[in-house]
């Protein structure tokens, strides 16, 4: 006999910008609970993360905005790519239930057995069944069957572990194609701007998506001209926060080292759609 382990996935909540701050804020509120202890005590480490991603967001000063030179509304871009809202975060709560293994170690505390073997190693790691980081989980509920299912707690032929239904809210990062985010800036090259968002995930922005006032300041005593940093219009140097645009999301579910990373752009609407249109054009282009 065989078990179906697939997990049963309800529609995400989506949020707002407005609605961000508070979610981030009260993402870590609910371990204190009874409930929810074993995600503080076996997932203290993974925690400190998304808690210094919060920290990070509070203390946020955005010093370079997204450009709005040739901006128009996001029709422009005629399905080729989401140029995106404002107004749309990159965060969800999504509710699902998963069929779980239960092992006779974990019988004793099956609530904390299951955060141990099953939850806790989900967090701050893609997972391809939401295609997004889990970042935290809350609201625990054993032997919850979802509509459409059937059956409770489970023991499969002689098999020392017996199967119960888990269902958790979790909470999500999930960028999209078009969606803005924050970054902070931690590394500078000639061809690209490196930044780091909400203290856990890379971006790039690549040199031609950059504002094209910036200009590229070689430090003294660079032979190649790599060593140096993005200087603004008004001859600031390129640092602190910017908020930037997602253009592209690369992820992988690597058990190990599931995570992801963005590329982003700086441009306005019009300025990102001409760019996009000539780099789709060179790629129809037939090589000689």
């Amino acid at each position: 006999m065989s078990i179906d382990t697939s997990p049963v996935i309800e529609k995400p909540k989506k949020f707002t910008k407005k609605s961000e701050q508070s979610l981030l804020n009260s993402s870590g509120e609910s371990a204190e609970d009874g409930q929810d202890a074993p995600t503080q005590t076996h997932a203290k480490k993974r925690k400190r993360g998304s808690e210094h991603a919060q920290q990070d967001i509070k203390s946020q000063k955005l010093k370079h905005p997204l450009s709005t030179k040739g901006s128009n509304d996001s029709s422009l871009c005629n399905g080729s790519q989401d140029l995106g809202s404002r107004d749309r975060s990159p965060f969800h709560v999504q509710t699902a239930s998963f069929h779980l293994p239960i092992s006779p170690v974990g019988e004793s505390d099956i609530l904390s057995g299951v955060c141990v073997e099953h939850l806790s190693p989900m967090v701050l790691t893609f997972q391809s069944e939401f295609e997004a980081v889990v970042l935290s989980y809350s609201n625990i509920r054993l032997g919850e069957v979802p509509r459409g299912e059937s059956g409770g707690a489970l023991v499969v032929n002689e098999s020392s572990a017996w199967y119960l239904w888990v269902t958790a809210d979790f909470l999500l990062f999930k960028p999209r194609q078009g969606d803005f985010i924050d970054g902070q800036v931690n590394l500078q090259d000639r061809g690209h701007l490196g930044l780091v968002c909400y203290n856990l995930f890379n971006a790039s922005i690549e040199k031609k998506r950059l504002h094209s006032e910036w200009t590229w300041r070689e430090q003294q005593g660079s032979h190649d001209g790599s060593k140096g940093r993005w200087e603004d219009i008004d001859g600031n140097k390129v640092e602190g926060v910017i908020r930037f645009r997602v253009k592209d999301v690369e992820s992988t579910d690597d058990k190990e080292k599931g995570f992801l990373s963005l590329e982003g752009t700086l441009l306005g609407d019009q300025e990102e759609h001409e760019l996009l249109k000539r780099e789709a054009a060179q790629w129809t282009q037939p090589r000689k």
